[in-house]
């Protein structure tokens, strides 16, 4: 099963008493996935030019930076400097500073 992007999934667990027909479901937590995608968005970091990821700004998280292309809307992928997909472009937030993600 692939998962699908801009999707929430909820985790539980059932179980069940000596046997008997009686269950008991525990919410476990839950996982929001984001699919990122190339909407054709390059920059150069000072050494070369990088494809920077994209996401459909539909999904409920969305960064506060966008792109447009053809008549449509982008999210562009915003990361913790930490993050392997960091590149080396830095943008402010309200929430403090976040790396441009590579695709």
């Amino acid at each position: 099963m692939s998962l699908l992007g801009c999707t929430t999934f909820y985790f539980q667990v059932q179980a069940r008493n000596g046997g008997s027909v009686e269950t008991a479901f525990q919410l476990l937590g839950s996982t929001r996935t984001v699919t990122y995608f190339d909407a054709g968005l390059r920059v150069f970091d000072g050494t070369q030019n990088v494809r920077i990821a994209c996401q459909p700004t539909y999904c409920d998280t969305v960064p506060p930076l966008r792109i447009r292309k053809d008549g449509v809307n982008y999210a562009v992928g915003l990361v913790d400097e930490a993050d392997p997909n960091a590149s080396k472009l830095k943008i402010q937030t309200p929430s403090g500073v976040k790396y441009w993600r590579k695709y």
